[in-house]
């Protein structure tokens, strides 16, 4: 349900084709919230269908016609209500935590190779989060709206070092059972 205010969000401020309310996904609203285009089309004939948003066909010299979207007074409304309901609690579901919770079952360098693998991961997404803060500074000249923003960026940042942080004392104990092994 809260992808189609995903969409909606993606809307606010202009008009957009799904192949752009996808590319959003992949470069902004992506960091938090994941969705296909196969997902994000679906949605948009329900929200279609359900008044949320509408659209104008736009004729293209040498390609397919293409869809641009817009917010409905109706979606905008849907999300109002939506912003005034709590937030559901995101259940955790990490496949590494399960392989290190029984970690003893395996040959620690397994699991020394995968928690490396996440680490770059981790640093890669930190390294994106940070050039992203560079265009928030100074962020108190930036209207309220950015600020708000900033926050989710803020907790993004936050999260990855402390994942890294974590996968470093992860990795310690790893290196130290390998060399026990010996």
């Amino acid at each position: 349900m809260a992808l189609r205010f995903a969409i909606i969000i993606t809307l606010e401020d202009k008009l957009c084709s799904g192949y752009e309310i996808a590319q959003n996904f992949n470069r902004g609203l992506g960091y938090f919230w994941c969705a296909s285009h196969q997902q994000i089309y679906l949605e948009l004939k329900k929200m279609t269908d359900a008044g949320l948003v509408s659209y104008d066909v736009i004729k293209q010299v040498g390609k397919p016609a293409k869809k641009v979207y817009r917010t409905t007074t109706e979606g905008f409304n849907a999300l109002d209500d939506w912003l005034l309901l709590p937030a559901k609690m995101t259940p955790v579901k990490d496949a590494l935590l399960m392989k290190i919770y029984v970690g003893s079952r395996v040959n620690p360098t397994v699991l020394l190779t995968e928690v490396q693998r996440h680490q770059q991961h981790y640093r890669e997404l930190l390294k994106t989060y940070q050039e992203i803060d560079g265009c928030f500074q100074p962020i108190k000249e930036k209207p309220t709206k950015y600020q708000y923003s900033y926050l989710t960026l803020r907790k993004g940042i936050l999260q990855a070092e402390a994942w890294l942080v974590w996968s470093d004392e992860v990795c310690t104990f790893l290196n130290d059972q390998i060399k026990d092994s010996f």
